[in-house]
């Protein structure tokens, strides 16, 4: 589909995002407005990017985008949040957003790829965090497991961590599963598994490694809109 375009870190740290100038609400997704500061006066034109994420920004989505756009200084962009690939694949049928960044590993690339396929000729690498099992107390002090709450990507390893006595509840991205968790009515018998830049910026414990961060491949869909350099 196309060659790496920006590897990123590879230690999978995320890097350091463009400052945001302006949020606002519209479309029923939160509006993150960036612009690079090499961006041209007079030259301004926005593309508006759909992206799988909270406001925090700490999905893997929003981590591959930041890395992307950063290889393109004279850009003006706007990133719009989406609970889900449903409400953004919604939104780019009707041309709300200009581009949707979906990464290749997860079961909706599949069905995006039939439907959106002459605007999918774009794709970048980019490194994503690892991937952990944790909970809300140190793991002697848990109960044992009767929830988790994972991606569907990521569900092949709620057995091989020994959690397959627990019943899974789906996680529309890696924040939602670690915001189910701490909404749990006993949080200390359930577990999620999400990346390590959200059990940190929630402050959970980790209680096993699931997978290192490596590089995943994004998809660009809407990309015969995309003027920018560094996808193929």
């Amino acid at each position: 589909m196309g060659s790496p375009g920006l590897a990123g870190d590879p230690t999978g740290a995320r890097p350091d995002a463009q400052p945001l100038a302006s949020r606002s609400h519209e479309g029923g997704g939160l509006m993150a407005e960036c612009s690079s500061p090499g961006a041209k006066a007079g030259t301004k034109k926005w593309l508006i990017v759909g992206v799988l994420s909270d406001p925090e920004g700490l999905t893997c989505s929003r981590t591959a985008v930041d890395q992307y756009l950063a290889g393109n200084p004279d850009a003006h962009w706007r990133l719009r949040y989406f609970e889900s690939f449903d409400d953004m694949r919604a939104a780019l049928d009707v041309r709300e957003i200009d581009i949707a960044v979906v990464p290749a590993a997860v079961p909706d690339a599949n069905a995006w790829l039939f439907e959106f396929m002459p605007a999918a000729d774009k794709a970048f690498w980019a490194t994503i965090p690892g991937f952990v099992v944790c909970g809300v107390v140190p793991e002697r002090a848990a109960k044992p497991a009767r929830r988790v709450y994972v991606l569907p990507a990521l569900t092949n390893f709620v057995a091989a961590k020994g959690l397959d006595e627990a019943a899974v509840t789906l996680a529309g991205n890696n924040e939602d599963a670690a915001r189910k968790l701490l909404a749990d009515d006993d949080p200390t018998e359930a577990r999620a598994i999400t990346n390590t830049t959200v059990a940190q910026h929630f402050g959970l414990h980790v209680y096993a490694a699931v997978k290192p961060a490596t590089l995943m491949i994004f998809i660009l869909f809407g990309s015969d809109r995309w003027p920018l350099a560094g996808a193929a």
